[in-house]
């Protein structure tokens, strides 16, 4: 369904020349042996962009999907990252 519907904007886009920068955190969970998206890419494109905070994590036994082939780590990161956010907001109000 997606492919059908943006494919053609997904084939043609070049987020090194269109993306720079962007104004909120970025994090990019990949896995090491992704063939739609190959790592070194996602790697490059993530070394090349500017943002207010980011971090990149490689998960070394997972391909296109580190969300099913390493849940505990998956899970942790996002619970992780979750949990900063509600404590940034707290120190806040």
């Amino acid at each position: 369904f997606s492919f059908e519907n943006i494919g053609s904007e997904l084939v043609n886009a070049d987020l090194f020349n269109d993306i720079n920068e962007i104004q909120i955190p970025v994090y990019i969970l990949h896995g090491k042996h992704d063939y739609n998206t190959p790592y070194q890419e996602s790697k490059k494109f993530f070394d090349q962009l500017e943002a207010s905070e980011k971090e990149f994590f490689t998960f070394e036994n997972s391909a296109h999907s580190p969300i099913v082939e390493e849940v505990e780590k998956f899970n942790k990161i996002i619970l992780e990252k979750v949990d900063k956010i509600e404590r940034n907001n707290n120190l806040i109000k």
